[in-house]
């Protein structure tokens, strides 16, 4: 878009004083130790990683985008369960939720679910998170525990088995530790620059932030260094989008207050997790099956949020 053009007196750097999230944050779980007909238990690995394992083991053909639609399976394929996994997934909590959280995961009701060592029931959930394919199922904090926590998830496995990583949400923050995380307070401040270290690695809804800045009745607002699908600015009034560079937009009078919510991606939310550089000219299925020099171990988060202040300029 064309830079309005205006005649500009003075230009300050706006006093960031708070911010809201526009949904819960979230904890990914993609590591898990499985085993399977009651085996050995294998060491902990990506689950994609590990559905292929399973698969070859139990000799049923591998996922992938060239083989049949799952509609059609369900309406003409038999699946015949060939065998039962078993797995462990593993998350901290340093700092005790406030309130039930809740797992998000995929086809709960083919599976069963115990969260240190209590039965949750899978039959029912409530509502979706993001996608009609990810069912919310309350844990009640009563469950959880200070320090290590375990969810165990077992499985019949056939051709139709989804086994994909899962999700906690809820109001807490997070930290990660290589692959390893865990649930820490939200911060109390959000600081200018990449959110993934300040207990959002994962988050990938909308982050509104909060300014004071000198009353004017016509100013410009720049934004040079951005990582977030748009910015709306103050939403509640002018509801302006800045989608493109130069990331300047003029906005109307105002009362001392400037509000701009950075609408991020869902990149972190949905991965690629462990793909490296994290970034790549495109995502593709294979870029969630990455190995050698091109795979890390550890969670690899692309930058987000807004990573330089804006600057105000009076007109």
């Amino acid at each position: 878009p064309k830079e309005p053009e205006f005649s500009i007196s003075e230009t300050v750097e706006p006093t960031l004083t708070g911010y809201e999230l526009s949904e819960g944050n979230l904890l990914v779980l993609d590591m898990a130790k499985y085993r399977i007909n009651n085996g050995a238990w294998q060491d902990k690995k990506d689950v994609l990683i590990i559905d292929r394992q399973i698969r070859d083991a139990l000799h049923i053909d591998r996922r992938g985008g060239e083989k049949l639609q799952p509609w059609y399976i369900e309406k003409y394929i038999e699946t015949p369960d060939k065998g039962m996994a078993e797995f462990i997934f593993e998350f901290g909590i340093e700092e005790m939720p406030k309130e039930d959280i809740f797992l998000c995961m995929e086809e709960p009701k083919s599976f069963e679910l115990e969260v240190n060592g209590n039965h949750v029931d899978t039959d029912t959930y409530e509502g979706e998170y993001i996608d009609i394919a990810f069912k919310r199922i309350r844990i009640r904090k009563e469950l959880l525990l200070k320090g290590n926590n375990i969810i165990e998830t077992k499985t019949k496995y056939n051709f139709k088995t989804n086994l994909e990583p899962m999700y906690l949400t809820g109001n807490f923050g997070v930290r990660t530790e290589k692959n390893y995380c865990v649930i820490i307070n939200l911060p109390e401040k959000l600081e200018i620059g990449d959110i993934t270290g300040q207990g959002l690695p994962f988050y990938g809804g909308r982050v509104r932030y909060f300014f004071d800045i000198p009353a004017s009745s016509k100013l410009l607002v720049e934004v040079e260094n951005i990582d977030a699908a748009l910015l709306v600015i103050n939403p509640d009034k002018d509801n302006k989008a800045i989608i493109s560079k130069p990331y300047i937009i003029d906005t109307t009078g105002n009362d001392g207050k400037l509000v701009i919510d950075a609408v991020l991606t869902r990149r972190n939310t949905f991965g690629p997790y462990h793909i490296y550089p994290a970034k790549q000219w495109g995502c593709q299925p294979q870029s969630f099956y990455t190995t050698g020099d091109a795979y890390k171990d550890e969670f690899v988060s692309m930058p987000m949020g807004l990573l330089s202040s804006p600057k105000v300029h009076i007109c």
